[in-house]
């Protein structure tokens, strides 16, 4: 078995140790391994790209708000700062729609179940405690 084949088979078994049934079935493209699981309403996009060397972790948390945008992008750069701990706030567009996305970015080769658990655990807890706050204070 290779590097990526393995690597592949350890966050499918972590995957499954950890209860956790992705919402599509696992698939692999052009060297990049992608999944979706959920946890509670929360989206968690996992991408594993072994030439690279990255272990990705994505969530949406809303679209980008349609005013006070100096305001919004402010107070996303004080949370990346001080309250975020591994995971960040990103802006991504898709389908020609600016969103707000939770991620966390690791070394893949490094992963191991606790690792992993402990990645999910963070971007889970994060969201949790921000996406109400965001969506309250600047709208959706």
């Amino acid at each position: 078995m290779n590097g990526q084949t393995d690597l592949i088979k350890r966050v499918n078994d972590f995957l499954a140790q950890l209860n956790l049934a992705p919402l599509v079935p696992a698939t692999q493209k052009n060297d990049i391994f992608f999944t979706t699981l959920l946890a509670k309403e929360q989206q968690i996009f996992v991408y594993l790209l072994p030439q690279a060397d990255l272990f990705y972790l994505e969530s949406p948390v809303m679209k980008l708000p349609a005013k006070n945008l100096l305001d919004f992008y402010q107070y996303l750069m004080e949370l990346n700062n001080w309250d975020t701990v591994e995971s960040y706030f990103a802006i991504v567009e898709r389908e020609n729609q600016c969103e707000v996305v939770l991620q966390l970015m690791r070394p893949a080769e490094e992963i191991d179940r606790q690792e992993f658990q402990v990645a999910l655990n963070v971007m889970i807890n994060v969201y949790a405690r921000y996406k109400p706050e965001l969506t309250a204070k600047f709208g959706q």
